[in-house]
């Protein structure tokens, strides 16, 4: 059984049920503007398609424990607005508005789907360049920070206040009372969008929740990559200055 569901820009109600027999009508819809969402899944896979601007979309497969994009020519990166932020995706993964409905349509036959196009795997931080050589370094890293007292290292009281927001944020909404110093070390660590956000729980009194969230995982690892952005940049600072987090030789080096 296919069940899809429809997400319009801004919309600050809950995600819409569609039929699968109305789905192209509402896929062609003037509801149906840039950065809306559509999804369709079964029992074994589901695409996704996020709206870009007019006429391109997003597409992204998921089966069997995988996230791929679905690509045409071009290999580059660039980047494209999504939920209000910038977000570095393939340039070929930036694709005709046309194939993310022929995509919704046909979630029910991965295999065919899969077949009839190209496909790229979703980055994530375990893609990144750093991750193989200081993926363990990060993880020793944040469980420091954890436990870090007030008088650590500054770096590692950085991550300890942007990873308490960030578990924050993932289980229960956002927590006010840690923002600020959340901003501060996203500030830190380099990732000025992640911080803008963070930032929006002090300057808006009428917050869209939902779609804050969304807009703040965009910032701190997209499309399923929990925090995959963060630890990214928590390598690329330690690579530059690892005096900053009290690295020593307990601390595994890469």
């Amino acid at each position: 059984m296919t069940t899809c569901w429809f997400r319009p820009l801004g919309d600050p109600g809950e995600d819409r049920d569609v039929h699968p027999d109305d789905l192209a009508a509402v896929y062609d819809s003037p509801e149906a503007g840039p950065e809306s969402a559509f999804r369709c899944a079964t029992a074994t896979a589901a695409v996704i398609v996020f709206l870009v601007g007019d006429a391109h979309c997003l597409v992204m497969l998921r089966s069997g424990g995988t996230d791929e994009f679905l690509v045409e020519p071009g290999n580059d990166d660039t980047s494209v607005p999504l939920s209000g932020v910038r977000t570095a995706v393939p340039a070929g993964a930036v694709v005709p508005r046309r194939r993310g409905l022929e995509a919704l349509q046909g979630v029910d036959d991965p295999e065919r789907l899969r077949a009839a196009h190209s496909w790229r795997a979703v980055p994530c931080w375990l893609h990144d360049p750093l991750h193989e050589r200081l993926g363990d370094v990060v993880e020793a890293l944040i469980d420091r920070a954890y436990a870090a007292p007030p008088d650590a290292p500054a770096a590692l009281l950085h991550v300890k206040h942007l990873m308490l927001f960030h578990n924050e944020a993932q289980a229960n909404g956002f927590s006010p009372e840690l923002a600020e110093d959340a901003a501060l070390g996203a500030d830190h660590l380099d990732l000025p969008d992640l911080a803008a956000v963070i930032r929006e729980i002090h300057a808006d009194e009428d917050i869209d929740w939902r779609r804050l969230h969304e807009r703040y995982q965009a910032c701190s690892g997209p499309f399923g990559d929990d925090a995959g952005l963060i630890r990214a940049a928590v390598a690329r600072r330690f690579d530059a200055f690892p005096g900053e987090f009290g690295a020593d030789d307990r601390m595994p080096q890469p």
